[in-house]
């Protein structure tokens, strides 16, 4: 903006202070005086913070003052609504001043909480990626105008995430003595969510029997949405480590088996990183 156009918007704006005393509206004066209100607009909608308990919907917002005086910004309120049902809403409070003719962009952070939206939402399940939309109201207190709210809106998707579920049928003995064990464990991987995960190499702590025996190495690699990935999992260990008992429980038939640690994977979201704790019995081939 020119110092001559800031000197003469600057004058309407003085103008308006003394016609407001006549019949017209403060109102009707900027309109005369073609004052153009502040504007906003939406620059980016994402989310963040992707986490097991819940996700944040980040919204960037520009807001421009037109005027050539500065212009108190008095916040920005805002809503969230899943499913068509309103689950957060909040204010973001500002004390900040726009300069004249600037353009402040300021963040948005509506905080979603997981536990919160399977209570409140009927219908909605672990596993599920869901439309979100987000109504958000910019306050400003407008010379010549008052207070002005400039309505928003911004949408998209956000998955609830499930925890992947595993089970282990069975583990093929390629060699077995007290002094060495070597095995293949047959790992069932599914997929609880609506999307694809891709998987980061990870070690998964094997017992069996209530023993430790191994860590289980998985492989990084695709899991297919709403779908179960089997994997072919090589261990090795000493049962001579372990003692004559365990040795005894690998030689038999079936064991109990637990499998813990934690797999992470990046999906279209954001990374997550999935807590496993799974048991069960296996089968015990040779």
């Amino acid at each position: 903006m020119t110092t001559s156009s800031a000197t003469s918007r600057a004058l309407a704006l003085g103008l308006v202070v003394l016609l407001s005393s006549s019949c017209q509206t403060l109102q009707d004066v900027a309109k005369a005086l073609d004052l153009s209100p502040p504007t906003a607009e939406l620059t980016s909608a994402s989310l963040a913070d992707l986490s097991l308990d819940g996700v944040t919907v980040l919204m960037q917002v520009a807001v421009t003052n037109t005027y050539g005086v500065d212009l108190p910004l008095a916040g920005i309120d805002y809503g969230v609504d899943v499913l068509g049902r309103p689950v957060v809403s909040g204010e973001v409070p500002t004390s900040s001043t726009l300069a004249a003719g600037a353009t402040q962009t300021i963040s948005v952070p509506a905080k979603l909480d997981f536990m919160h939206l399977l209570d409140l939402v009927s219908g909605l399940s672990a596993g599920d990626v869901v439309p979100w939309t987000a109504q958000l109201g910019v306050r400003v207190d407008a010379p010549g105008l008052g207070p002005v709210t400039l309505p928003l809106q911004a949408s998209g998707e956000l998955p609830v995430p499930a925890v992947p579920r595993l089970s282990m049928p069975s583990i093929e003995w390629t060699e077995l003595s007290f002094t060495e064990a070597r095995a293949t464990l047959e790992l069932d991987i599914f997929n609880l969510n609506s999307f694809p995960l891709d998987l980061d190499a990870s070690a998964l702590a094997l017992s069996l029997a209530g023993t430790r025996v191994a860590d289980a190495s998985v492989s990084a690699g695709r899991l297919a949405q709403q779908d179960t990935t089997t994997l072919a999992v090589p261990i090795s260990f000493k049962p001579s480590d372990l003692g004559f008992a365990l040795l005894s429980v690998l030689q038999g038939q079936a064991a109990d088996y637990a499998l813990t640690g934690k797999l992470s994977a990046d999906t279209p979201f954001g990374a997550l990183a999935f807590p496993i704790d799974a048991t069960g019995r296996t089968t015990l081939l040779r």
